[in-house]
């Protein structure tokens, strides 16, 4: 279903048996995670927090059974997901949430669920849309202020808009580069994991299920898009700067 490179690395963080992916919408876990989730259903135990429920356009009941039945598909099961609707963090592109809030949210989620991995965006969260970026800011404050259960973080590489749409032609430019890397930077690399989907079509009947989000130029994004192909994983190290992120 997939190919995983430095998979001996993810399984040897320390982080368990378990991880977490976060994302800020429904559609998040299938437009940009697909991959890793079909790579790594068969390693880990994986569990999505989603920290809206997509309300933007009144459609939050829709969009939280529509993300149930697209995880279906990607791997996971129902009772592994919960979908937060939470006053202070709704779904628009100029909602600012608090990373205190966030990160509160992630670690409740992670101590009642047993989880010490966290997968989620990074810092530009693939589209640079504020919510995404503000998921980013909540697990990077998380892991700065976490004491001996600090969670082991991974960050999903984003790319610039021409390599975004690439498609399947980006594959070989990012297995070459993670590949280099860690040849090269053995000892001074970040832990760093690729998932190649080679079923990309379960992405597109996930997002299928996603109806009411599955409009024309969704339908273009997920033909063209290389995050449908393949995933980049970053482990993000804890720094003393994280802590007022």
């Amino acid at each position: 279903m997939a190919v995983v490179f430095g998979a001996h690395d993810l399984l040897n963080d320390g982080g368990g048996i378990g991880a977490l992916l976060v994302t800020a919408h429904p559609d998040d876990e299938t437009l940009f995670f697909s991959p890793a989730l079909l790579a790594l259903c068969d390693m880990l135990e994986l569990h999505v927090l989603c920290l809206s429920t997509g309300n933007y356009d009144g459609l939050g009941a829709v969009r939280s059974a529509e993300l149930l039945r697209a995880c279906a598909v990607l791997g996971v099961s129902a009772e592994r997901i919960e979908i937060v609707d939470d006053a202070e963090m709704q779904d628009g592109p100029k909602a600012h949430w608090s990373a205190q809030r966030v990160a509160s949210i992630v670690n409740a989620h992670l101590v009642s669920r047993g989880l010490l991995r966290v997968l989620t965006f990074d810092a530009q969260g693939v589209t640079g849309h504020a919510n995404h970026k503000g998921v980013e800011r909540g697990v990077l404050h998380l892991l700065g202020s976490a004491g001996s259960q600090r969670p082991r973080v991974y960050s999903l590489h984003s790319v610039g808009v021409l390599r975004h749409y690439l498609g399947w032609c980006d594959v070989p430019i990012t297995v070459l580069a993670v590949l280099l890397q860690r040849l090269c930077c053995r000892r001074r690399a970040r832990r760093m994991i690729c998932c190649v989907s080679l079923k990309p079509w379960r992405c597109h009947a996930a997002m299928q299920r996603h109806a009411s989000q599955y409009v024309w130029h969704r339908r273009l994004n997920v033909l063209f898009s290389r995050y449908v192909h393949v995933n980049t994983l970053i482990m993000v190290s804890p720094t003393s700067e994280h802590k007022t992120a």
